[in-house]
């Protein structure tokens, strides 16, 4: 199938959340943790059962920026596609924490950015560190 066009399964729109990695010693650790956290977040399965193709490149989160933090800790920016939440605020929460929140390896910064259009109010303030969800 060659030059054919692969339809997207997402629209392109993602927001990010801000996670702090704990304990990750050099920056490929951290990159390893923030891969797990993409992939537990979203499709709940290891790596290597994660076909190549538009659910790994669209639906899986996506780590858009690590940083060291203070005291061992690194700073993960991951996005995850607007339909992983569904359009529904529990939805949302599930994939902000989830699984990684029963891991003391992971925390949640505090900081999150999204803009969803819910059924009632255009825009909902999720008050301190969330812009407008």
């Amino acid at each position: 199938m060659s030059g054919a066009v692969r339809r997207r399964v997402t629209s392109g729109e993602r927001f990010e959340v801000e996670y702090l990695l704990n304990g990750a010693s050099s920056l490929e650790e951290a990159q390893a943790r923030a891969w797990d956290i993409c992939l537990e977040q979203t499709v709940e399965l290891p790596d290597d059962l994660v076909a190549r193709g538009p659910i790994r490149d669209e639906v899986v989160g996506r780590i858009e920026h690590i940083e060291p933090a203070l005291q061992g800790r690194w700073r993960a920016t991951v996005s995850f596609a607007v339909e992983t939440a569904a359009g529904e605020l529990t939805q949302l929460l599930n994939v902000v924490f989830g699984n990684v929140s029963l891991n003391p390896a992971f925390g949640w910064s505090g900081s999150c950015s999204l803009t969803m259009r819910w059924a009632f109010p255009d825009h909902v303030s999720a008050g301190p560190g969330c812009a407008g969800w």
